[in-house]
């Protein structure tokens, strides 16, 4: 049964609209059958609702327009077509209610959509609040754990932003986060997940999408981000850190707290980088002069890969550190 609701709540508005005319016409049927003396008013409501709710009013009214003709021929073709303008009456009283009911629930879904979109919806920034990210990751894992595909989540935080609100103000502040959200959002896919989190902290799911390709995404967009900053003369930077989902993570907690883990890792490293990991090898990937101030304590391993977008190096896993 639960499998049959959502398979409706899928349906493109035309499949909704084909089958309420179906139901009208199967309804008519019946009227015709029963003839004008056992009122089939109430019985057209269903296919009206149905399609109001699913497909909007224009489809509700349409349909309510097809029962109202519908009920006219019924009566017309009985023994009242003698009684003059009576069944053309009874037709728009019939109809009238069945605008009064599409007005009432097209009204009300209206209110529901709105309520929803509040309920999911970070009020400052417009993209998707901590709750619905849960609700939308935890599918996206199930998902992608049925049907062995990638996905990856990648934990955006803002370097400096605490400076920013104590020079320019918190209004400003907002203005940046806002800015920052507007950058995630166009530059993501449709199947991506866009969400903050809170304060200064956004996180992007990306599924069907393997580490490698989420860094060469996150990298473009790291750069349009410092672009936009430097244009306000906002000296914040993005510390990033790129996580995909592997054997060991058993739960949304534990795969936000390993992307989280690797952002610290940039943030040790000098901020301003994107922290990367495939299976047990962890990357840094940024500018040369960023991972020049990087720590060389411990030798990296060979394979330092060069490219027009920067310097990616595998590094040791650092202990997790403080946030600035």
């Amino acid at each position: 049964m639960k499998r049959v609701f959502h398979l409706v709540l899928d349906m493109t508005p035309r499949e909704v609209f084909v089958m309420s005319v179906a139901l009208v016409f199967a309804i008519g049927y019946f009227d015709h059958l029963t003839g004008p003396f056992v009122s089939f008013a109430l019985v057209y409501l269903p296919p009206i609702a149905f399609a109001t709710w699913l497909a909007g009013r224009p489809f509700g009214i349409t349909i309510a327009c097809i029962s109202t003709i519908i009920g006219l021929t019924t009566e017309l073709a009985s023994e009242l077509s003698s009684k003059g303008f009576i069944p053309y009456w009874n037709a728009a009283a019939r109809f009238g209610v069945f605008a009064l009911v599409v007005a009432v629930l097209a009204s009300l879904r209206q209110s529901h959509e709105s309520q929803r979109h509040l309920a999911r919806t970070d009020p400052l920034t417009g993209v998707a609040n901590a709750r619905f990210f849960t609700e939308e990751a935890e599918r996206q894992i199930a998902g992608a754990r049925r049907y062995s595909q990638p996905v990856t989540l990648a934990y955006v935080d803002l370097d400096n932003f605490k400076a920013i609100n104590d020079t320019f103000g918190h209004s400003t502040g907002d203005v940046l986060l806002r800015t920052v959200a507007e950058i995630l959002e166009t530059n993501a896919r449709p199947t991506d997940l866009v969400s903050r989190l809170g304060g200064d902290e956004f996180v992007v799911m990306l599924p069907q999408t393997d580490a490698r390709a989420a860094v060469t995404a996150l990298t473009r967009i790291r750069a349009e981000l410092v672009a936009r900053m430097a244009e306000h003369g906002w000296a914040v930077t993005f510390s990033i850190g790129v996580a995909t989902l592997h054997d060991r993570v058993h739960t949304l907690d534990e795969f936000v707290a390993a992307a989280d883990a690797l952002m610290y890792e940039a943030k040790r490293a000098g901020k301003d980088l994107i922290a990367w990991s495939d299976n047990a090898t962890r990357h840094l990937e940024g500018t040369d002069a960023e991972l020049t101030e990087a720590p060389t304590s411990e030798a990296l391993p060979a394979g330092v890969h060069t490219g027009n977008r920067g310097t990616t190096r595998s590094v040791p896993v650092a202990d997790r550190g403080g946030r600035a």
